[in-house]
Protein backbone atom coordinates (compact mmCIF):
# COMPACT_ATOMS: atom_id res chain seq x y z
CA UNK A 1 0.00 0.00 0.00
CA UNK A 2 2.93 2.33 0.62
CA UNK A 3 4.25 1.71 -2.53
CA UNK A 4 1.15 2.73 -4.11
CA UNK A 5 0.98 5.61 -2.65
CA UNK A 6 4.72 6.74 -3.18
CA UNK A 7 3.99 5.59 -7.35
CA UNK A 8 1.18 8.02 -7.16
CA UNK A 9 3.02 10.81 -5.63
CA UNK A 10 5.90 10.42 -8.07
CA UNK A 11 3.60 10.17 -10.96
CA UNK A 12 1.32 13.21 -10.16
CA UNK A 13 4.81 15.43 -9.63
CA UNK A 14 5.86 14.15 -12.93
CA UNK A 15 2.54 15.43 -14.30
CA UNK A 16 3.74 18.93 -13.07
CA UNK A 17 7.03 19.48 -13.72
CA UNK A 18 5.97 18.60 -17.51
CA UNK A 19 3.43 20.84 -17.19
CA UNK A 20 6.11 23.89 -16.37
CA UNK A 21 6.65 26.21 -18.77
CA UNK A 22 10.88 26.35 -17.52
CA UNK A 23 12.60 23.07 -17.73
CA UNK A 24 14.40 21.74 -14.93
CA UNK A 25 17.44 22.44 -16.91
CA UNK A 26 17.05 25.95 -17.42
CA UNK A 27 16.05 26.02 -13.78
CA UNK A 28 19.07 24.72 -12.73
CA UNK A 29 21.25 26.86 -15.01
CA UNK A 30 19.97 30.16 -13.31
CA UNK A 31 20.40 28.56 -9.95
CA UNK A 32 24.01 27.44 -10.70
CA UNK A 33 24.76 31.20 -11.72
CA UNK A 34 23.01 32.93 -8.48
CA UNK A 35 24.72 30.04 -5.95
CA UNK A 36 28.48 28.50 -6.62
CA UNK A 37 28.57 25.09 -5.92
CA UNK A 38 27.11 21.56 -6.77
CA UNK A 39 23.00 20.88 -7.64
CA UNK A 40 22.00 18.60 -6.12
CA UNK A 41 18.31 18.36 -6.02
CA UNK A 42 15.80 20.27 -8.15
CA UNK A 43 11.77 19.60 -7.40
CA UNK A 44 8.93 21.49 -9.07
CA UNK A 45 6.38 22.19 -6.20
CA UNK A 46 3.46 24.66 -6.49
CA UNK A 47 3.20 26.92 -3.54
CA UNK A 48 0.69 29.61 -2.77
CA UNK A 49 -0.90 28.71 -6.02
CA UNK A 50 1.86 29.27 -7.63
CA UNK A 51 4.26 26.59 -9.59
CA UNK A 52 8.26 27.21 -8.75
CA UNK A 53 11.09 24.96 -9.18
CA UNK A 54 13.53 24.56 -6.02
CA UNK A 55 16.81 23.55 -7.00
CA UNK A 56 19.30 22.95 -4.05
CA UNK A 57 22.79 23.16 -4.18
CA UNK A 58 25.66 22.39 -1.79
CA UNK A 59 28.29 25.03 -1.45
CA UNK A 60 32.15 24.63 -0.86
CA UNK A 61 31.46 25.08 2.74
CA UNK A 62 28.67 22.34 2.88
CA UNK A 63 25.93 24.48 3.11
CA UNK A 64 23.33 23.63 1.40
CA UNK A 65 21.26 26.32 -0.50
CA UNK A 66 17.72 26.32 -2.09
CA UNK A 67 17.28 28.55 -4.90
CA UNK A 68 13.37 29.16 -5.63
CA UNK A 69 13.29 29.95 -9.82
CA UNK A 70 10.30 31.06 -11.01
CA UNK A 71 8.67 28.01 -13.38
CA UNK A 72 6.95 30.61 -16.05
CA UNK A 73 9.41 33.50 -16.06
CA UNK A 74 13.10 31.32 -15.21
CA UNK A 75 14.06 33.85 -12.79
CA UNK A 76 15.50 32.89 -9.17
CA UNK A 77 13.31 34.39 -6.64
CA UNK A 78 14.75 34.27 -3.79
CA UNK A 79 17.82 32.20 -2.31
CA UNK A 80 17.76 30.33 1.18
CA UNK A 81 19.85 28.56 3.68
CA UNK A 82 17.42 24.43 2.99
CA UNK A 83 15.49 23.69 6.06
CA UNK A 84 15.53 20.19 6.59
CA UNK A 85 12.42 18.32 7.34
CA UNK A 86 11.98 15.01 9.09
CA UNK A 87 10.51 13.04 7.10
CA UNK A 88 8.09 10.22 8.85
CA UNK A 89 7.56 6.42 7.62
Amino acid sequence: MMGEMKEDVLKAKAEMASEATVTSEHAIKAASENVQGTVIEAEWEKKQEKTIWEVAVVTIDWTVMEAIVDSETGAVTTVEKKKFEMECC
